[in-house]
């Protein structure tokens, strides 16, 4: 089905310009006329393309817009119309074109949102959908802003907190690729003949084997790097990266953290918009980047819809903290198992910010031993020949 840009004229004589869905150019002009309109342009519309997704930025952006003309009394219909001329000149414009065509045509906004899947997931479209049933759509819409607003604040801090050692690795590379591909090969006459220390022999060896073979050596390292992210994105590729970094204990706590607070933060955010517990874990396994924690909560979720304890399943297995499931027991017996979730998303929280701190900060002192050991021996290899000759000098 494609997209036609229209003029016309109302039947009072109002002009007037709107877009409208048909599988042809004839259709078009039908539903047009159908509506009493006086068409003068009709044209497809190709402005934007409906594949471009949307990123968490501009997902928050939407919901933080639509909360705030619905609160300020404006019809859904209204408030996207005004969201999609506010985006008109960028590429995301027909998503948001799209949406209020569908919301136009009477369908529902969770229905509009779920046509565009690579933009907003099953949770967003849920909580969608709730907030419509509940009469509480604007509510759901600052309830998501706040949502996404944290875990793009998340992504932003890890990625701020992992700049500075990247840039040590960098710098430390760079270094080294001076060191054997200019430095030393520029030396190596000045150890012709002499009884080389084994450290200086086996530099310059590794000097010559690289500079012979600069071109198999920067295909290799390509060939290897994009090997490691194919495979990375393998099922099997991500179970082996998931054992390895569970088998690293402060990457196992920040794994575990960060995991647990999206799945109590989406939980906690669709039990309060009026989503069944059982719907809520199925839609919360989603979120969890650990895919033996998903196996758990999909095992609770079996034994809570059959009438059993959520929490008491959880504790067979040796992933979940025992404050997590300690909470989790006494909200199962309280009832208030939404505002107990939204206790331990706030926990987890400031834990997972200690522990990307803790994380950071090691990080940096380990990265510049590592490479500070490799370039003070390639230094002591290059000095150790010149220490013997101004020996034999003297």
């Amino acid at each position: 089905m494609a997209m036609y840009k229209y003029e016309a004229v109302t039947s009072s004589g109002k002009k007037t310009t709107g877009f409208i869905n048909a599988d042809s150019f004839d259709l078009a002009k039908q539903k047009l006329k159908k509506e009493n309109l006086f068409i003068t342009f009709v044209k497809e519309y190709r402005g934007g393309s409906s594949t471009t997704p949307l990123n968490s930025a501009q997902k928050v952006q939407f919901s933080r817009d639509i909360s705030m003309l619905l609160s300020s009394g404006l019809p859904l219909y209204e408030a996207l119309l005004t969201i999609e001329e506010k985006y008109s000149r960028t590429k995301e414009h027909r998503i948001y074109l799209d949406i209020a065509e569908q919301v136009k045509l009477g369908k529902n906004l969770s229905s509009a949102l779920r046509r565009h899947t690579t933009s907003f997931d099953e949770v967003f479209c849920a909580l969608v959908e709730a907030g419509e049933q509940t009469g509480q759509l604007c509510e759901v819409f600052q309830h998501i802003e706040t949502l996404y607003g944290r875990q793009q604040k998340l992504k932003k801090q890890l990625l701020s907190s992992l700049m500075y050692p990247l840039f040590l690795f960098c710098f430390c590379s760079a270094v080294l690729i001076v060191l054997f591909f200019f430095l030393i090969p520029t030396m190596k006459e000045m150890f012709e003949g002499k009884n080389l220390h084994p450290i200086t022999y086996t530099v310059l060896q590794i000097s010559d084997f690289l500079s012979e073979n600069v071109l198999f050596v920067a295909l290799g390292t390509i060939g290897v790097v994009i090997s490691a992210l194919l495979f990375a994105q393998t099922t099997k590729g991500k179970a082996y990266i998931e054992k390895a970094f569970l088998n690293t204990p402060i990457l196992k706590r920040i794994l575990i953290q960060s995991s647990l607070l999206r799945f109590s933060n989406i939980l906690s955010l669709l039990l309060k918009s009026g989503v069944p517990l059982i719907e809520g874990l199925e839609l919360s396994i989603q979120v969890v980047s650990l895919q033996k924690m998903r196996e758990a909560i999909d095992d609770g979720r079996e034994t809570a819809l059959k009438g059993g304890s959520f929490a008491s399943t959880l504790k067979k297995y040796p992933l979940f903290p025992p404050l997590f499931l300690r909470m989790l027991s006494v909200a199962e017996e309280s009832g208030n198992i939404e505002a107990m979730l939204s206790s331990i998303a706030t926990i987890y929280d400031e834990e997972l910010e200690r522990s990307l701190t803790r994380f950071t900060t090691m990080l940096q002192p380990i990265i510049l031993l590592f490479l500070g050991i490799i370039v003070g021996v390639v230094l002591i290899a290059v000095l150790l020949p010149m220490s013997d000759m101004s020996a034999v000098l003297q």
